[in-house]
């Protein structure tokens, strides 16, 4: 990440037209389950998946006040990406120390990662009521007071990265419910896009000679199911390749076109290349 900082920092002080002409040129698609491509729909900057920054493109007038201005705004985007470096530092120093029980690490990736969005308003807007939506940021936030109690004790204790504290930690991570148990399903598609997240799985590019080619999977398709399991990002595909008897053909639900097609494919790596989307539910 540092040396990502670093890269952007000299495109900048090289100038501003090279830098976005470089960052632009970045391919955020992934090969075989790699970082996800968030497709966006407006001009707005973000971080993405793997870290790198999307500027917006440079404004047609070229006054100088609008140029000092689009300046200052490139000037703000590189102040938010230090302070994210920041914020990923210390959410690396937080993190369970190996050892961890990594289903259980897994299973509560993205529930962490949307933890630091998660308030009364965000579920609101959901659809969810005010009461339901109090009820589950109160327990939630007392499961994340309960982790920074744990790592004080530890730390003062002295056994903060031992196996003692890993096991305590594990256990309060299995007692909290993830954002998507809370919810089920269909909340939990609406809180992602009602809150600007991606919930939707697209096929970028179909490798020739995969099991999903072969299947008749086809560039663009968007994957809602794989099994029994609704997938809302890469990662939960990838994962569910993995499980189960390898060979073992299940099913998969893609959109095409506006039109729901089923397909038939062995358990195991699929063979494409995958991206994310935001597409209202």
């Amino acid at each position: 990440m540092k040396k990502q900082l670093i890269i952007i920092l000299s495109l900048f002080s090289f100038g501003v037209v090279v830098g976005i002409a470089v960052m632009n040129a970045r391919d955020n698609t992934s090969d075989d389950y790699g970082p996800t491509e968030v497709i966006r729909t407006d001009n707005s900057s973000f971080v993405d998946s793997d870290n790198s920054v999307h500027l917006p493109p440079a404004p047609a007038a070229t006054t100088h006040n609008a140029n000092a201005g689009y300046s200052q705004a490139l000037e703000d985007k590189l102040a938010e990406l230090e302070a994210r470096v920041v914020e990923l530092e210390q959410a690396a120093a937080s993190r369970p120390e190996a050892g961890a029980n990594t289903q259980t690490s897994r299973v509560n990736t993205r529930d962490n990662r949307l933890s630091r969005l998660l308030t009364t308003k965000t579920l609101i807007k959901a659809g969810l009521s005010e009461e339901l939506a109090a009820d589950i940021v109160r327990r939630r936030n007392d499961i994340e007071l309960r982790k920074l109690e744990l790592r004080d004790r530890a730390s003062r204790e002295g056994y903060l990265g031992t196996t003692r504290y890993t096991r305590e930690l594990t256990a309060l991570m299995e007692e909290q419910i993830t954002l998507r148990e809370e919810l089920g399903d269909d909340a939990y598609d609406q809180y992602l896009y009602a809150n600007g997240m991606p919930n939707r799985v697209k096929v970028t590019s179909v490798m020739l000679g995969s099991v999903a080619e072969e299947a008749g999977m086809k560039d663009g398709d968007t994957v809602l199911t794989y099994g029994q399991l609704r997938v809302f990002e890469w990662s939960e595909l990838k994962n569910a390749t993995s499980e189960g008897e390898l060979g073992e053909y299940v099913n998969v639900d893609i959109l095409r076109d506006g039109q729901l097609v089923s397909l038939w494919v062995p358990r195991g790596p699929l063979g494409v290349r995958l991206g994310s989307a935001r597409i209202a539910p």
